[in-house]
């Protein structure tokens, strides 16, 4: 689970083969889910310091 990979699969597609954001939607829904995850984590992480 690399970020890195589906950023550069949706960079690729559109900036060389021309492709929507519904065209990569696998690619979108793939990089939000891990931001919603990491932001999650993140905020659970930060409560539990802040107690």
């Amino acid at each position: 689970m690399n970020p890195l990979r589906h950023d550069i699969e949706l960079t690729r597609g559109i900036m060389i083969k021309g492709a929507t954001i519904s065209d990569l939607w696998t690619q979108t829904l793939a990089l939000a889910g891990l931001g919603a995850l990491v932001l999650t984590a993140a905020s659970l992480r930060f409560r539990k310091r802040i107690a």
